[in-house]
C-alpha cells in the first residue's frame, strides 16, 4: 500500500482515510498519556487549557478533508475511545461512564459533531463569500430564482445525487445534509463569532436530546 503526504494529511493509493485515522490516533495517545502523567498538578482550568491547546487541535486539523471519511464503524469507535479516555482522565471518573455524560459536563461536541460543526463553518464562508472562488463554486444555494421560494427563503443546497461511493466523503456531497439541517436563524447570523456559537449551541442541544432519548429507551 502507497501512502501520500500532502500538507500534513495522509492518504493510500485506494483513497481511503485509514493511514491518517491511524496517525491521528497515535498523536492523541501520545497527548492524553502526557496528560494522565501531570493530570495531579492542574486545576480544573489548566487541564482545559491542555485539552484545548495540544488535544482538540489533533481532532480539527483538516477534519473537513478527512473526518467524513470516518464512516466505519471500527475507525469510529478508534477516535471515540480516545476523546473518551480523555473526559474520563480530566473528570476522573470510572471506566464505563457513559461518554456522552461526560462530553455533555464538560461541553464538548463528540467527533461527529466536530466534523458537523467545521463542516457548517466552512459552509458558512463559502456562503459569505469569505473563500476562495474555488472553495465556493464547489456547492451552489437555492438562493437562486430557478428555484422554489421557500428553499430560497432557507439558504438551502442543492441536493446531489453521487453516482460513486468515494463521490459520497467529498465536501459538495457532505456539506448538503449538515447545512440544510441547521436552523434558519443561525444561518443568517451576521458574523463568524455569532454562527460558531449558535451553530455548537444547537449541536449540544442534540447531543443533550440524543442522551435522554437513550435514556428512556431503558426505562
Amino acid at each position: 500500500m502507497e501512502v501520500y503526504k500532502l500538507l500534513g494529511v495522509l492518504l493510500d493509493n485506494t483513497l481511503s482515510w485509514k493511514p491518517q485515522i491511524s496517525t491521528v490516533c497515535r498523536k492523541l495517545n501520545s497527548k492524553i498519556a502526557l496528560l494522565k502523567q501531570i493530570i495531579y498538578f492542574l486545576s480544573e482550568e489548566m487541564k482545559n487549557m491542555f485539552y484545548n491547546a495540544y488535544i482538540l487541535p489533533c481532532f480539527d486539523y483538516c477534519i473537513t478533508v478527512w473526518g467524513k471519511g470516518v464512516n466505519s464503524k471500527i475507525d469510529l469507535n478508534r477516535i471515540l475511545r480516545i476523546q473518551k479516555r480523555a473526559a474520563r482522565i480530566i473528570l476522573k471518573k470510572p471506566l464505563h461512564t457513559c461518554s456522552l455524560d461526560m462530553f455533555n459536563e464538560l461541553n464538548w461536541l463528540t467527533f461527529e459533531n466536530r466534523c458537523a460543526y467545521h463542516m457548517g463553518l466552512l459552509i458558512y464562508k463559502c456562503k459569505n463569500r469569505l473563500l476562495p472562488n474555488y472553495m465556493i463554486n464547489l456547492i451552489t444555494f437555492t438562493s437562486n430564482e430557478t428555484y422554489n421560494l421557500r428553499s430560497a427563503s432557507s439558504n438551502k443546497i442543492v441536493h446531489l445525487k453521487p453516482r460513486t461511493n468515494y463521490l459520497k466523503d467529498t465536501f459538495s456531497y457532505c456539506s448538503t445534509g449538515i447545512w440544510n439541517s441547521i436552523p434558519l436563524h443561525i444561518k443568517q447570523c451576521v458574523s463568524i463569532y455569532s454562527f460558531k456559537k449558535n451553530f455548537k449551541r444547537f449541536l449540544m442541544g442534540i447531543q443533550k436530546q440524543k442522551k435522554t432519548m437513550n435514556a428512556l429507551k431503558f426505562d
